[in-house]
């Protein structure tokens, strides 16, 4: 799930040592990560790290370690016809390789139908040259009301696309989430 723009405002402004979700915190004179009381959210804005914290078990899912990440995001949009709609663009970093898990789910406003899609794919860049995919994408699951519906992952310049496809005269909600782990 992706912060909202207050979440992210609200990371921003808090350090290490204030929690941002639940009431425990961190035992005092203990280093990160600690002992916590509650489920807990952390941001340390001296080497912007975010933590998430349990019962004692930390997990940092930011990019301090320097080999990359791990991210969930979601992105929506509308469509009302067949055109292929980018909603989601996502920057590649030079010289990292990712691999990405995507969920597209699509509504029909306008009378009923839906589709469900999960696509893989992974994708590189190397020396200053364009996102590349390796290989095809993974396109194992798909469960749709209408056929003629369909969902992309395409490389453009720096960019991993991803794209959602209605029919003429269907109005339709999509979401997209995806997983992207990134190696540098």
């Amino acid at each position: 799930m992706a912060l909202t723009p207050a979440e992210l405002a609200l990371l921003s402004r808090h350090s290490i040592q204030e929690p941002l979700v639940g009431g425990g915190g961190v035992d005092s004179g203990a280093s990160l990560p600690g002992t916590v009381t509650e489920d807990l959210l952390f941001w340390n804005s001296t080497d912007d790290t975010l933590w998430i914290g349990k019962s004692g078990v930390w997990i940092d899912v930011s990019n301090a370690d320097g080999f990359g990440g791990f991210s969930l995001t979601e992105d929506v949009i509308s469509t009302t016809d067949a055109t292929i709609t980018t909603i989601a663009t996502i920057p590649i970093n030079d010289d990292t390789v990712h691999t990405f898990e995507t969920f597209f789910s699509g509504r029909q406003t306008n009378a009923a139908g839906r589709g469900l899609y999960i696509r893989r794919a992974a994708v590189y860049r190397e020396a200053g040259g364009p996102a590349t995919l390796q290989g095809t994408v993974n396109t194992e699951f798909t469960r749709e009301s209408s056929a003629g519906w369909n969902v992309f992952m395409t490389v453009s310049g720096n960019d991993l696309l991803l794209q959602v496809k209605g029919l003429a005269a269907q109005d339709i909600n999509w979401k997209s989430g995806y997983h992207m782990t990134e190696v540098t």
